[in-house]
């Protein structure tokens, strides 16, 4: 069971919205060890309340605090000395404001920043960070080996030198914590992306908890469950969205018909492995024998699925000659949504 004093320092971590997850476990269990506890934490919420210290580090309001806290506590009579309380009360004043203010006022954050380029930072552990652009990273001057923490707005990279204190990085949405790792995280106005390069990440939000490893991501919200993706997956996607030519096949004929008129036709077949294609449009250039250049455009109607096939026809009403082929291309193509 922790000790006043430690509980003190979860508490002013409570208030001040920085707590970590093993932290509140502990906390929690405190709590629900006694009245006397109870009766303290809610005296030095009280105090934080109404300290400077509470308008410097946001917190949520004290009475819903007080009533997550106390729902997950059975109710019990017990009976001690008024006195008891009193100096349980005045110790959690004193302790809490000079723990507090120590903690805070004594330490002025360092403030890290990108404007219209990215930058490349090193922080005292060695942990290499690059700031995207409009970026900034905040942490304490106490910021050493052993606490790590840093508050991150906008997009950065990071290669984390491994020690034994974890690395935790502090987003409006979620809260990464890894030991040593390379991984980039972008936030926006409405989530936090972590994608992990390489060793291990863990990402939580308010409702829950996912491990990532090398290759994976996840996007984390205030609510809702977080998933893991494989970047190769979306990697290749991203390029074949960006690429379709390189990924649709033409296997063409040229014949002549009954009436001795040209027919450019063939076989489209999808190599990709995760996009399919519509509107897919061919450009058809040859040369008539007389000589002259011609140019047309014919549309492939249906959807190309990956590993599908579509055929096209397409009359081109000149007379066929070996010496001037037909020159077939992908025009346009649509990735499906």
């Amino acid at each position: 069971m922790i000790q006043r004093e430690e509980a003190v320092r979860i508490m002013i971590d409570k208030f001040s919205g920085t707590i970590a997850p093993e932290d509140e476990v502990r906390l929690r269990a405190w709590l629900e060890s006694s009245d006397l506890n109870r009766q303290f934490y809610r005296d030095a919420m009280n105090v934080w309340v109404m300290s400077p210290e509470k308008r410097k580090h946001p917190s949520p309001d004290s009475e819903q605090e007080w009533d997550k806290v106390s729902t997950r506590i059975q109710s019990q009579t017990v009976h001690f000395d008024r006195r008891h309380v009193w100096y349980a009360a005045a110790a959690a004043v004193s302790l809490l404001l000079v723990a507090g203010i120590f903690k805070y006022r004594q330490s002025s954050p360092v403030i890290l920043s990108a404007s219209e380029t990215p930058l490349t930072f090193l922080l005292p552990d060695s942990s290499k960070i690059v700031l995207g652009e409009h970026s900034s990273l905040t942490y304490a001057d106490d910021f050493n080996q052993k606490h790590r923490q840093v508050h991150l707005t906008g997009d950065a990279s990071f290669l984390v030198t491994h020690r034994t204190a974890p690395f935790i990085v502090q987003t409006q949405y979620a809260q990464i914590r890894v030991l040593g790792t390379e991984f980039n995280v972008d936030t926006n106005d409405s989530a936090a992306v972590v994608s992990v390069t390489r060793g291990n990440v863990n990402v939580s939000n308010s409702n829950a908890t996912i491990n990532l490893s090398g290759g994976e991501r996840t996007t984390a919200k205030h609510l809702g469950e977080l998933t893991k993706e494989n970047l190769s997956k979306l990697y290749q996607a991203s390029l074949e969205r960006a690429n379709p030519s390189d990924y649709i096949r033409i296997e063409n004929t040229n014949r002549k018909t009954l009436l001795n008129a040209t027919v450019a036709e063939g076989i489209l077949t999808n190599t990709a492995i995760t996009t399919s294609y519509e509107n897919i449009t061919l450009s058809i250039s040859y040369k008539k024998s007389n000589g002259s250049s011609v140019q047309l455009v014919t549309k492939v109607q249906g959807v190309l699925a990956p590993g599908g096939k579509l055929s096209f026809r397409k009359k081109l009403g000149d007379l066929f000659s070996k010496k001037h082929p037909v020159n077939i291309k992908i025009l346009t193509a649509e990735p499906k949504k």
